[in-house]
């Protein structure tokens, strides 16, 4: 895949994607590879998929596989949102405070297929509760109603 952005000019975002994906590349080169297959990331670089490209890359320093995990949702690949950058952004938060409760999380259907808004909220709220009341994250993920989906 050819990146043309790299011939009309460089712009910040995008030579701040080239600097993540290099340091994913040491780090997790499955990560790396995935995320170059990308054409959100060949057709130039937004802001948002700038964030994406960070978050990913701590993420991946982290657990690659969990990175691996989130790169197979067809809404990281396609594209990101401002709200799916959110996403990825809150996952990394929850992953840096419990990797099992993110695994536990990217295992749910409503957040593999896609990401509303307010399922990023939800992302949102339960990163916030790592600094309040940790088990009742545990309580609250284990309802039926929160794995089949939100409403």
């Amino acid at each position: 895949m050819g990146f043309p952005w790299l011939a009309d000019g460089v712009t910040d975002d995008e030579r701040n994607a080239i600097y993540g994906i290099r340091e994913i590349s040491q780090e997790a080169p499955a990560v790396a590879k995935a995320l170059l297959s990308f054409q959100w990331l060949a057709d130039g670089v937004t802001e948002d998929e700038k964030y994406a490209v960070y978050d990913i890359r701590d993420i991946s320093q982290e657990a690659s596989t969990i990175a691996e995990t989130l790169l197979s949702f067809p809404w990281v690949a396609d594209s990101v949102t401002e709200d799916e950058k959110h996403a990825v952004y809150y996952i990394r938060v929850i992953l840096q405070e419990d990797p099992a409760m993110a695994e536990t999380l990217l295992s749910f259907p409503w957040l593999a297929d896609s990401v509303t808004r307010d399922e990023g909220q939800t992302l949102w709220g339960l990163s916030r509760l790592y600094g309040l009341d940790r088990s009742s994250l545990s309580t609250l993920t284990a309802k039926p109603w929160f794995e089949d989906g939100l409403s």
